[in-house]
């Protein structure tokens, strides 16, 4: 038996989400077909009148698909023979009935449904597309109103799934962001949507669920959570075993605890530099065990595995239990630390509580220009005079982290002051610097100079985001827009 989507009775379990009466109208059919004879089965003697309209129905249902095949056949297609077309027809079912891989890929990120979170979305779904990324891609939408849900599901239906590929997705949640302690307070803090929205995800989710012992129904698929502000540089796998592309520092460089694959137990996640702060939390408080497993961890332990942030990659099976404890402590972890880094703190809390170690790595993202632990080396190694080049053969880090202001000679791109609508027909591309950017040792202006590692780093970010957004959206006018309506003019800056 198959426990999945919001008829699963562990779906809503926890407080913070409560919906009543869904599950009526289902009971409502099965208890109509029980009816029948008061066992589900139907009555043994025998009854013509039945069977005629029986088969009256089933002639009607075969003749009315009939109807439907042939428009289909008649819209898709005025040059194939008959036959030939049937034969896509077909085939193009059987595709559909088997699963495109097995185990899949999830990359999934959290959003809320505003316009901000929008044009990040479809950039990234594009730079997926770009880097040819296997499996499933979702954006996980919290707190939509039913209006919202219709127009951003149609957007995403016309401009994402329809455009770029049927396996890019949106799932939809429920309001977390006001959640405390299973209750609903005063207050925002969006970062819960993460939590609560993958753990909603991954128990209603398409091709998620959990199966009737309370486990996934797919638990060897690999879950990989990014961040809305990330783009994709080279796809995301389960696999660090070549060292070519792959950088590890620190405690995590242990030969006799390093891994080389995502498995079961086993989950990877990109270093960040806030240490084993996580330690310094009221850890028993957090998660309501005196003996918990994450107080067994030594600070350099601390350091040594749960020093991660997105991208977050692990098996369905550790990703799920990582967000239902995720989700119970981060609401008593922002108690304690009302700020930014508590859902992060959360993340390490839950999985140092669960036991499971992460191998920590370096090359899955560059953001901060001066941040140690990155993939920073790759882009240092790029010539200067190619740093706003095409980068081919260029070793990449996984994702573009573009969180912070970015400034080099003059140019400049900060995400909050992007054009909101800068994915739609009438808005002006963003100019693009001079190839040679990575030599200006300016900061702006000249009125304040760089060193040349830092005016490197700075101009590859911006010339990178620049570009890639207008990649997006000449993609994204040729395919929505008339030809007399699509502005190509590069007019915008990057704030």
């Amino acid at each position: 038996m198959v426990l999945k989507g919001r008829n699963n009775p562990v779906i809503h379990r926890r407080a913070a989400v409560s919906v009543s009466g869904e599950n009526s109208g289902k009971s409502h059919e099965i208890s109509s077909f029980r009816a029948m004879d008061g066992g589900g089965r139907k009555p043994k003697h025998n009854n013509t009148k039945s069977m005629k309209m029986e088969c009256l129905i089933t002639i009607i249902l075969g003749a009315g698909f009939l109807l439907l095949l042939c428009a289909n056949l008649t819209a898709r297609s005025k040059h194939l023979r008959p036959l030939e077309e049937l034969g896509r027809v077909v085939s193009s079912l059987r595709e559909e009935a088997t699963p495109p891989c097995s185990p899949c890929t999830h990359v999934v990120f959290s959003t809320d449904c505003g316009k901000f979170q929008h044009w990040q979305s479809y950039l990234l779904f594009y730079s997926a597309m770009k880097v040819g990324q296997k499996g499933y891609v979702t954006r996980i939408a919290s707190g939509c109103d039913e209006a919202q849900k219709v127009e951003v599901q149609k957007w995403h239906d016309e401009h994402v799934a329809s455009a770029m590929s049927s396996m890019f997705t949106v799932h939809f949640t429920p309001h977390f962001s006001t959640v405390k302690n299973g209750k609903k307070a005063g207050g925002e803090y969006k970062f819960f949507n993460k939590p609560f929205g993958l753990n909603h995800w991954m128990e209603n989710g398409e091709h998620m669920g959990l199966d009737g012992s309370m486990k996934m129904m797919h638990p060897d698929d690999i879950v990989a959570l990014i961040d809305p502000d990330q783009i994709l540089l080279r796809p995301i796998t389960s696999d660090f075993s070549d060292l070519e592309t792959t950088i590890v520092s620190g405690p995590a460089l242990d030969p006799e605890t390093r891994k080389f694959k995502v498995e079961h137990g086993q989950p990877f996640g990109q270093h960040y530099g806030f240490g084993a702060s996580w330690q310094k939390l009221d850890l028993v408080k957090i998660t309501g065990d005196e003996k918990t497993h994450a107080l067994s961890y030594s600070n350099v332990e601390g350091r040594k595995y749960f020093a991660v942030g997105p991208p977050y990659i692990g098996t369905a099976t550790d990703m799920y239990a990582i967000s239902v404890k995720w989700s119970e402590f981060a609401p008593r972890v922002h108690e304690q630390l009302p700020s930014l880094m508590a859902e992060m703190y959360a993340y390490c809390s839950a999985a140092a509580h669960l036991g499971l170690n992460h191998q920590v790595f370096d090359h899955g993202m560059v953001s901060a220009t001066d941040a140690a632990g990155e993939s920073w080396p790759f882009i240092d190694a790029i010539p200067e005079a190619e740093v706003c080049g095409e980068h081919v053969g260029q070793k990449m880090p996984l994702v573009l982290h573009y969180c912070q202001r970015y400034i080099v000679g003059g140019w400049k791109f900060a995400k909050r002051q992007q054009p909101q609508d800068f994915f739609t027909c009438g808005s002006p591309l963003m100019k693009i610097p001079p190839s040679d950017l990575g030599t200006n040792l300016w900061k702006n202006n000249e009125k304040e100079s760089m060193k040349p590692k830092k005016a490197q780093r700075e101009a590859f970010v911006t010339c990178l985001i620049l570009k890639t957004l207008n990649e997006a959206a000449n993609y994204f006018k040729k395919k929505a827009c008339i030809v007399e309506e699509a502005n190509l003019e590069e007019g915008t800056t990057g704030g």
